[in-house]
């Protein structure tokens, strides 16, 4: 577990993979084969493998039995589904970690959040 952002090496492939789909990097219906996924993230194909398999369940990846992993073909509509559901999961984060922060991470938040405004009201993008 990354000690950082509290998350798997299985969770962090996922979520890289995911965006290189959301992105385009991995176009509907490329192969995506898990050597290839191993070699480039520089893991075993193992957490590879159990990566696929959680974006098969989110309806990324279609995962074909002895066949292998294809990013799938998302229409619009479930796109728009899958951000939502990834909105919920971040809020929910988000508000676990909100509520395990130390009083100096809070602070820290706290003038982070203020200098963001200000940036923000002075028009910087």
């Amino acid at each position: 577990m990354d000690e950082a952002t509290g998350r798997t090496r299985t969770e962090r492939l996922a979520a890289e993979i995911a965006e290189a789909i959301v992105t385009g990097a991995l176009a509907p219906g490329h192969r995506l084969d898990e050597q290839a996924l191993a070699d480039q993230y520089g893991v075993s194909r193992t957490p590879v493998r159990e990566a696929l398999r959680q974006l098969g369940t989110s309806g990324l990846v279609e995962v074909r039995p002895r066949r292998g992993a294809v990013v799938a073909q998302v229409t619009p509509e479930q796109l728009a589904a899958l951000f939502v559901a990834m909105g919920e999961i971040e809020a929910t984060c988000a508000r676990l970690a909100a509520q395990s922060m130390s009083p100096l991470e809070r602070r820290r938040l706290d003038a982070l959040h203020d200098a963001m405004a200000d940036l923000a009201r002075a028009g910087d993008p």
